[in-house]
């Protein structure tokens, strides 16, 4: 009587510990899954926020140049000013 108890208990033993292998197996892929993904989104947020930086700055830098300096061209390798002088 004592075996056929005993035996009962050790199978659920064993399911017990293999399904609590398999949700925390789960967990840890989920996991995982997760952190890579925040990973990757940062980074391609940053880059986005970064080349519309440069963006901006250059439109600045364009328009502060245009303001002060009127439009700026290269003839013949000299630049040349909005006045047309050297």
């Amino acid at each position: 009587m004592e075996k056929q108890q005993n035996a009962g208990m050790s199978i659920l033993v064993k399911i017990s510990g293999l399904s609590s292998f398999f949700v925390l197996m789960a967990i840890m892929a989920f996991a995982f899954i997760s952190i890579f993904s925040m990973n990757s989104m940062s980074l391609k947020t940053a880059f986005i926020m970064a080349e519309n930086k440069i963006r901006g700055d250059i439109v600045s830098f364009h328009y502060m140049i245009d303001h002060e300096y009127g439009t700026l061209s290269l003839t013949d390798g000299t630049l040349m000013g909005g006045g047309g002088g050297g």
